[in-house]
């Protein structure tokens, strides 16, 4: 099976991906068109995560106080979920 550049392994499509040099890369120079995008998705990425993982702790040790003891998984996915949904709206 191939992709759509018309590489067929995991090799050269890697060698497709380096290779380019347009300028549009982050350190085009050195990786090739391996890190397009980047910036933007830590732009995306770093304001969210901020805003989620205090809340996700914050819930955890709510709860925790309020039952008495520690969240069990599924409370704190549940923690994750809520806080997840809040930094994401």
């Amino acid at each position: 099976q191939t992709n759509a550049a018309g590489t067929s392994t995991l090799a050269s499509t890697f060698q497709l991906v380096l290779s380019e040099k347009d300028g549009r890369a982050f350190a085009s120079n050195i990786f090739g068109g391996l890190y397009r995008g980047y910036g933007i998705t830590l732009m995306r990425e770093v304001p969210f995560a901020f805003i989620q993982f205090p809340l996700y702790e914050r819930f955890k040790v709510e709860w925790g106080k309020h039952q008495g003891h520690e969240t069990s998984p599924f409370q704190a996915a549940a923690c994750g979920s809520l806080s997840g949904g809040i930094a994401a709206g």
